[in-house]
This record gives structure tokens, C-alpha cells and sequence, in this order.
């Protein structure tokens, strides 16, 4: 229905995440929260107003973005900002897995 106010608590994306991981994983996202991980409409001038440092991170076997897009995208408006692929890590991986902490450290000592 157009023109109706959201309610902005309701859970409006769920996650099929096995019984029992709700407490260390997210079972859904409220409106508030999707739309808080959305870009805005003009990303690019989010990302040409970051300030500096600033490095992305980003699962090599992501299954929600184009890992291999990133660096081309992030150096069309700024060549300063690092990007690392890590090798094999999934989305979720990208927050979990010890591999993922190691860059992370790595990019942070640099």
C-alpha cells in the first residue's frame, strides 16, 4: 500500500539461519536496519567523501556482491583506498572466520 508509514521495528527481510544461532547470528533485519545497509542512491559520493585512511575488505567467494568489482569501482573515485580479496571467505566468513581477522590485522598494521 503506497504511502503507508512503516513500522520501522518489524522484522521485514529474515534469514534462514539454523535453530538455535539467533543469539550469534541475526535472524532478521528490521526496516530500520536494511535500510541503514543500503548505499544511497549516490554511493559514489559517499565513498569521495570518506574520510582517510580508509580500506575495503571484501570475501573472495561472496555470494551477495562481485568481489573482482570492487577495486575498479572504489579507484574510479579513489585511487588511495586499498581493496583486499580475501581468497575463499564467503559474506558471512567476511565477519567469522579467522582468515578474515588475519586481513583485517594486516590492513590495519599497514
Amino acid at each position: 500500500m503506497l504511502g503507508m508509514v512503516p513500522d520501522y521495528f518489524s522484522p521485514v527481510l529474515a534469514f534462514a539461519i539454523q535453530p538455535g544461532m539467533e543469539k550469534v547470528m541475526t535472524p532478521s533485519y528490521s526496516y530500520r536496519l536494511q535500510r541503514n545497509f543500503e548505499p544511497h542512491s549516490d554511493y559514489l559520493e559517499d565513498i569521495r567523501r570518506t574520510p582517510k585512511p580508509m580500506a575495503v575488505l571484501v570475501g573472495g567467494s561472496d555470494e551477495l556482491f562481485f568481489p573482482d568489482r570492487f577495486e575498479p569501482l572504489f579507484h574510479s573515485v579513489r585511487s588511495d583506498v586499498p581493496v583486499t580479496v580475501v581468497p575463499g571467505l564467503s559474506h558471512i566468513e567476511m565477519s567469522l572466520a579467522p582468515a578474515a581477522f588475519t586481513a583485517i590485522i594486516a590492513e590495519l598494521q599497514r
